[in-house]
């Protein structure tokens, strides 16, 4: 047996730790996330389990269901936190829930891909966590109460603004345009790049559908009132291959309401009934300039609805 900081471990133990912390630290996530969750893994967060075995043996119990406050619980297996599990974030078939342990889930969690309209290109499990983590500071420290809806919003939102805040390599002006712009080869289905602009003042909306083998014609329209980003959509071509959308109103759970997130459900559905083949793919608005610069110019044009 090897031991490391004054533990005995076995072979598997030291290899299972070794994936842990290599998991933890080489995670696209921003450093205090990496952080709290070496934190969570090694029992040192101020949970109501960590704090009992300090003597600390006030407030140790869950504040949605009275149980023994541990990692696994509220990260876990609370009722609470199932709700926050329970929404689609990934594309394949995982809820962190049903996961016996936090260190088997964060594994898990490393081989999943995050929804295209979500914005989110890496992993988004520690930060949903730390989303859970502050909801519950809250409870406990200013007695406010966020719904797992909001917390699953939220933790989107922080996730987002890390990675656009990250120094990326800047291609070309004609690198972007010849990459973001490249016809299919050998097919006849239609890619289309859309994006929308909208004017909170005025409750304007501009929206512009380009397909991409005729960047000259394309499709637009001038709306009012527009009630949120998300309802500045609408849609005006057939045989579509794929809609590449950009924008922040690629995720309407941070922006609209229950009423316009039904309308564009709605949308969504008819929309896809109308091709044999149609996907969604979400993309940086920087490789969407086109249409992102012909929506905002019609927003406050005359163009009919």
């Amino acid at each position: 047996m090897n031991q490391v900081d004054g533990r005995n471990l076995t072979e598997v133990q030291r290899i299972i730790e070794q994936t842990v912390n290599k998991e933890i630290w080489a995670s696209k996530v921003s450093p205090k996330m990496q952080l709290f969750i070496w934190k969570i893994i090694h029992g040192v967060t101020p949970l109501g389990e960590n704090l009992a075995k300090r003597g600390m043996l006030n407030n140790i119990s869950c504040r949605h269901c009275d149980e023994l406050e541990t990692a696994d619980h509220l990260f876990l297996h609370c009722n609470f936190t199932r709700q926050v599990w329970a929404a689609n974030m990934w594309k394949q078939d995982f809820n962190p829930s049903d996961c016996s342990s936090f260190t088997t889930a964060l594994l898990a969690s490393s081989r999943l891909t995050t929804l295209s309209p979500l914005g989110v290109t890496e992993t988004l499990f520690q930060w949903v966590c730390w989303g859970i983590w502050t909801a519950r500071n809250y409870c406990i420290f200013e007695n406010r109460i966020f719904s797992p809806a909001e917390i699953l919003s939220k933790a989107i939102f922080c996730a987002r603004e890390w990675i656009v805040a990250q120094p990326r390599a800047q291609p070309s002006h004609s690198a972007q345009t010849a990459s973001a712009l490249r016809p299919p080869q050998a097919t006849t289905e239609t890619t289309c790049y859309t994006d929308a602009a909208w004017s909170q003042a005025t409750n304007r909306a501009g929206r512009q559908s380009v397909p991409v083998h005729l960047i000259a014609t394309y499709g637009r329209s001038n709306r009012h009132p527009v009630g949120s980003p998300p309802c500045s959509r609408s849609w005006n071509f057939r045989n579509l291959h794929q809609v590449r959308l950009s924008g922040t109103h690629c995720c309407p759970i941070l922006e609209a309401s229950s009423a316009d997130l039904y309308g564009i459900t709605r949308d969504i559905e008819t929309l896809s009934l109308r091709f044999t083949r149609i996907s969604f793919c979400f993309i940086l608005r920087s490789l969407n300039s086109f249409a992102d610069s012909l929506a905002k110019s019609v927003m406050h044009s005359s163009f009919p609805n």
